[in-house]
């Protein structure tokens, strides 16, 4: 861990005097009010041991939270808090299963042309994989939502694989 009055280092992320974290490289921002910034992970270069990279300095323009939103910020670690856990991560879940589906194409309605949109495959599968990694993973922890949760699994499972049968077929 390194610090400055500005920054504290550890490892590659870097936390900033006004508690935003990022890394030294800020090719990815998030809209949030403490945020997670992108390192640049390709090859270029020699590799040195001190990384080659420069002390990270705070930016001029960078957004330094008022009194309310710090409130508003610690209202939200608190609710969070409060909720069960596994409630929060259940809802999640189902989320991830929700986008499984959007990039299906079987969620989103038809457009005022009644044009379905295109499957993501790609995409879904990314989703299902996350999904089945959490049923998987915490499978029992979830208690009674258990059987919910591997049997939306399973549909999202089956309709990735009717789709790209489908696909493969015309």
């Amino acid at each position: 861990m390194r610090r400055s009055r500005h920054w504290t280092r550890v490892g590659a992320v870097t936390i900033h005097r006004a508690g935003q974290v990022g890394t030294t490289h800020t090719g990815c921002r998030s809209h949030f009010l403490f945020q997670l910034r992108c390192k640049d992970t390709s090859v270029s270069g020699l590799w040195t041991p001190g990384g080659g990279e420069p002390e990270p300095t705070a930016a001029a323009d960078e957004h330094q939270p008022s009194p309310e939103e710090v409130a508003a910020l610690r209202e939200l670690h608190a609710r969070l808090a409060s909720a069960p856990v596994i409630d929060v991560i259940l809802n999640h879940a189902l989320g991830i299963w929700q986008l499984a589906l959007v990039h299906l194409g079987v969620m989103t309605p038809p457009d005022e042309q009644g044009r379905v949109p295109a499957p993501d495959l790609a995409s879904a599968g990314v989703a299902i994989d996350a999904l089945r990694a959490l049923v998987d993973g915490l499978g029992e922890r979830f208690g009674e939502h258990e059987v919910v949760l591997r049997d939306a699994l399973s549909q999202a499972q089956m309709l990735f694989v009717e789709i790209a049968d489908a696909q493969q077929q015309s």
